[in-house]
């Protein structure tokens, strides 16, 4: 037992080092890990006993560059994802330890093989469905919805998982909220728009689409065109899987939704041609159903 706390401490030495060299930025961390070869090392500290050791280690991998092919390779084959999946879904971890591997693998699931890993360990999903419905802390869910947002932006999340009510009705509460901000703006915090980005991919479904729609929420996507950045894509994605449903294509204009569609057919306004292509899609159905009212809405007309 004191080797064992002996080894504990030598790893929080160890730890603490690559922590101080944190407060020179990410990018100082990063380049330290690399030259020290420290992933085995710090993978392996993953499945340390001691609270402590595991949560620092979690905490440096939060910092690893997810571009980083190489090092992702090596943090995977060294069962890096694996062990921070087994904290996750873990019903004993501490909260802090729960909590730092939620956040190591929000910033893992933006590279194509992590977001495939994660989605594929047992459990996960279900885990931060779960989360997200019931959170622990507000930090916990940004982090749940960044991953599943990034999983699936990269094809590795169906819709299978996404289905339930409290789920839909959770990413709606996230939207809708900024919404009954009002004058005091609404803030295009992370949350939001991963919120967003899962708003697109459950509109594809029927079932999801109908529920959402007894949820009042497409108004609020339509206001969320009109913020720009990478929400607005995200709504502009979930309004054009509506405008292509027969059942809600005419209460486009209802929602408010024609002329922010409008506004994302110009290049000057919406700069990524595939969202100006779904704006251009869903203002093409609403015209099979009222194109008189499409024809006095401002820059249809001259797009």
């Amino acid at each position: 037992a004191a080797e064992a706390s002996k080894d504990a401490g030598q790893a929080l030495s160890v730890l603490a080092a690559f922590g101080a060299i944190g407060d020179s930025g990410v990018e100082a961390v990063r380049h330290a890990v690399r030259q020290a070869s420290a992933l085995p090392a710090l993978v392996a500290l993953l499945a340390c006993r001691q609270e402590e050791v595991h949560k620092a280690a979690a905490t440096i991998l939060a910092l690893l560059d997810p571009t980083d092919k190489m090092q992702l390779t090596e943090l995977e084959n060294s069962g890096g994802i694996t062990l921070l999946c087994e904290t996750l879904v873990s019903t004993s971890a501490a909260e802090a330890t729960h909590l730092q591997a939620m956040q190591a693998l929000a910033t893992l699931s933006a590279a194509p093989t992590s977001a495939v890993a994660i989605a594929e360990y047992p459990r996960a999903l279900a885990t931060y469905v779960n989360i997200i419905v019931a959170p622990p802390t507000e930090t916990a869910k940004a982090a749940a919805l960044t991953t599943l947002a990034n999983l699936s932006s990269l094809g590795a999340l169906s819709l299978e998982p996404l289905r339930s009510q409290p789920f839909l009705s959770a990413l709606a509460a996230v939207t809708l909220a900024a919404v009954t901000m009002g004058s005091r703006g609404r803030p295009h915090t992370e949350a939001r728009t991963a919120a967003l980005g899962l708003l697109a991919k459950v509109s594809e479904d029927r079932v999801c689409r109908r529920e959402l729609v007894l949820l009042n929420l497409p108004p609020a996507l339509s206001m969320a065109i009109g913020e720009g950045g990478e929400g607005a894509r995200h709504a502009t994605h979930a309004l054009s899987h509506f405008a292509a449903d027969d059942t809600f294509r005419l209460q486009l204009a209802s929602w408010g939704a024609l002329s922010p569609l409008a506004q994302q057919l110009s290049a000057s306004t919406q700069l990524d041609a595939r969202t100006r292509a779904m704006a251009l899609s869903a203002l093409a159905n609403y015209s099979y159903v009222d194109p008189t009212a499409l024809s006095i809405v401002p820059g249809v007309l001259a797009t």
